[in-house]
C-alpha cells in the first residue's frame, strides 16, 4: 500500500498535479507515513523524473515550475509535521544562479534585476565571513525563451547567448556540484 501512495505521489509531482499530490500526502501522513519517507521515496524522485525530462529535452522550464508547485504543495503540509516531531530536513546547500554585474562576459537576454544588487552583495558579504565558498557556473542550459515550444541548449563556458536566456546550470557545473 505504502509503495503504491508513493508511486502515486512520484506521478503527481511528475505531472504538475497539486490537488492530487496535496491530497495523497494528507492521506499519507494519516496513514502513518513518516515525514521523510515521503520526501525521499515520493517528492524527490518526480522531481529527478522531471529533472531528467528536462535534461533529455522532453520537458521544458515551464514542466519544471509545474512540477515543483506540486512538491511544494505536499511539503506546505509535510513541514508543519516535521516541525511537530523536531526533525530537519538535510540541506547540502544552496544554488543560486545569477552573474556579477558588470561583469565582461555576455549574459543575453537574461535581466539584471538592479532593486536586487543589495541583496546580491549582503550574501556575498554573509558568505565572505562564514568562509563559505562561491561557486559560479562554468556553463549553463539556456532557450530563446521561457515558452514550452521553446528548444534548450547548453553552453560551453559561463557566457549567455545575446539571443538566449539562462533557464538553469549546465552539465559541467552540475557535475562539479555532484
Amino acid at each position: 500500500m505504502t509503495d503504491d501512495l508513493l508511486s502515486q505521489l512520484t506521478q503527481a509531482v511528475l505531472e504538475g498535479d497539486n490537488e492530487t499530490a496535496a491530497g495523497l500526502t494528507r492521506d499519507a501522513l494519516a496513514g502513518g507515513v513518516e515525514p521523510m519517507t515521503l520526501i525521499d521515496k515520493g517528492l524527490v524522485p518526480g522531481m529527478d523524473q522531471a529533472g531528467e525530462k528536462f535534461s533529455n529535452g522532453e520537458y521544458f522550464l515551464p514542466h519544471l515550475l509545474v512540477a515543483a508547485r506540486a512538491m511544494q504543495e505536499s511539503m506546505e503540509i509535510i513541514e508543519p509535521e516535521l516541525l511537530s516531531r523536531d526533525e530537519q530536513l538535510a540541506s547540502e546547500g544552496t544554488v543560486v544562479i545569477g552573474t556579477v554585474h558588470g561583469d565582461i562576459h555576455e549574459i543575453g537576454k537574461s535581466l539584471v534585476e538592479n532593486d536586487k544588487l543589495d541583496t546580491a552583495k549582503s550574501l556575498m558579504k554573509k558568505a565572505e565571513e562564514q568562509k563559505v565558498t562561491l561557486i559560479l557556473p562554468k556553463d549553463h542550459v539556456v532557450a530563446a525563451s521561457l515558452e514550452d515550444s521553446a528548444s534548450a541548449k547548453e553552453t560551453e563556458n559561463d557566457a549567455i547567448p545575446a539571443d538566449a536566456l539562462g533557464v538553469d546550470i549546465g552539465p559541467k557545473s552540475r557535475e562539479r556540484l555532484a
